[in-house]
């Protein structure tokens, strides 16, 4: 399948085959062939969409399950119990097996000010906060981890826009590279 930009002779400065190529050779991943991964990003938004914020807007939409790397979820999503478990790791799950954590623990309740988050990384056990703010998930949690973590060759990075937060797993040498292309708004976690 060709964008229209392809279609018209014309090569957009960063056409959605070129952004999907540089993200495949910077490590991220996909769910699916590159052709039907175009076919999904393009049947409802098109490729104009993408190639208006290059990189920008394909990495948050490929964080819905279209990669294995990327992750992009709405802040305003404590809606149960479990919640910050599942997100924790999920983020965790990002790394692909080569950070894992045991033992997680974490249960929202929506009268107590704080939910108590703990968990084993490397033999050791940890304890974090996450402040309750109705149904406003704590970011910072997801910090306070990836400071935990560290890892000397992969880090977890983000971009927030609006409600939406995305969450990257990569290999540091790339990081810059993935900062540069989403015109500055990636920063570690």
């Amino acid at each position: 399948m060709t964008t229209p930009s392809a279609e018209n002779g014309h090569s957009a400065p960063h056409s959605l085959e070129q952004q999907i190529t540089k993200l495949r050779e910077l490590g991220i991943g996909f769910q699916s062939s590159d052709e039907d991964l175009l076919e999904n990003l393009t049947e409802y938004n098109g490729a104009a969409y993408y190639e208006e914020e290059p990189y920008v807007r394909l990495l948050v939409e490929l964080g819905y399950g279209l990669s294995p790397n990327v992750w992009t979820f709405d802040i305003e999503c404590v809606e149960s119990e479990s919640t910050y478990e599942k997100y924790m790791a999920k983020m965790i799950g990002l790394a692909g097996g080569k950070i894992a954590i045991e033992d997680l623990q974490g249960k929202f309740d929506a009268d107590a000010p704080r939910t108590e988050i703990s968990f084993t990384y490397n033999g050791a056990r940890h304890e974090l906060r996450a402040e309750n703010n109705g149904d406003w998930f704590d970011v910072d949690v997801l910090h306070q981890i990836a400071v935990i973590v560290h890892d000397k060759d992969h880090m977890f990075v983000h971009a927030w826009e609006d409600q939406q937060v995305t969450v990257i797993f990569c290999k540091r040498k790339v990081e810059r590279d993935l900062h540069e292309l989403m015109n500055h708004l990636l920063m570690p976690l």
